[in-house]
């Protein structure tokens, strides 16, 4: 029965990690940044509940590359995605970082 269990975990989990990354929402309005840190340049503002696509992470999990829905790609701190966050050390690191 736990195989079973974890085969059904897998077929939901690997899916969504393959593909075009984990929906979520953003909890405030934030900037939307080209790198893993407040150093980095900003792309454009996000606003609350603005719904992005979660498909990377730097290397310590605090930081999540995301696509928003009008197509801008870039970094958020994983606090402000709370649906991603508490999982986000199971997401690839992203390209740049690997």
């Amino acid at each position: 029965m736990r195989w079973l269990w974890l085969g059904l975990l897998l077929m939901i989990i690997v899916p969504a990690l393959a593909g075009d990354g984990l929906p979520d929402h953003v909890r405030e309005r934030v900037i939307l940044r080209s790198g893993p840190s407040l150093a980095h340049a900003a792309i454009i503002w996000l606003d609350a509940d603005a719904e992005v696509q979660v498909t990377a992470r730097n290397q310590l999990g605090d930081w999540l590359y995301v696509v928003a829905d009008d197509g801008h790609e870039g970094w958020l701190p994983a606090y402000l995605l709370p649906a991603t966050a508490q999982s986000a050390i199971e997401l690839p690191l992203h390209d740049d970082l690997a």
